[in-house]
C-alpha cells in the first residue's frame, strides 16, 4: 500500500510551468495613498514584463478589476477574485500537485 505522499508531490517554484499567477493589491493590502498606487503600478509592471515570455493571470478584487484591466498589457489576463486583496497569492490562490506519473490535479 502506498501512502498519499508517495503518490503525489508539490512541484518546486522553479519547475517549468504554463503561466504565472499574480495578485493586484487593493486598499486592504496597503494603507492607501501613494504607497498603494506605487505597489499597484509595480505589480502590473512585473506582470507585463513576465507576459513577454509566458501568459500571466492577474487576480484583482471586484473593486479594482477595471483599473487593473486598464494597466494590464497583452498577455496579461485580469480575473475577478473577491479574495484578491494583497500580493501574497499563496494566501488565497491554488496549490498545484502532480502525481508521480506526471498528471496534474
Amino acid at each position: 500500500m502506498t501512502s498519499y505522499t508517495d503518490d503525489w508531490y508539490q512541484p518546486a517554484e522553479t519547475t517549468l510551468h504554463k503561466c504565472t499567477l499574480m495578485a493586484y493589491p487593493n486598499n486592504t493590502c496597503v494603507t492607501g495613498g501613494d504607497l498603494l498606487l506605487a505597489a499597484q503600478k509595480e505589480v502590473v509592471s512585473i506582470a507585463n514584463a513576465i507576459a513577454e515570455f509566458e501568459p500571466v493571470t492577474l487576480f484583482a478584487s471586484p473593486d479594482t478589476l477595471e483599473e487593473a484591466n486598464a494597466l494590464a498589457g497583452k498577455g496579461v489576463s485580469v480575473v475577478s477574485e473577491p479574495k484578491a486583496s494583497h500580493l501574497w497569492i499563496r494566501d488565497f490562490g491554488p496549490i498545484f500537485v502532480k502525481s508521480r506519473d506526471e498528471k496534474t490535479v
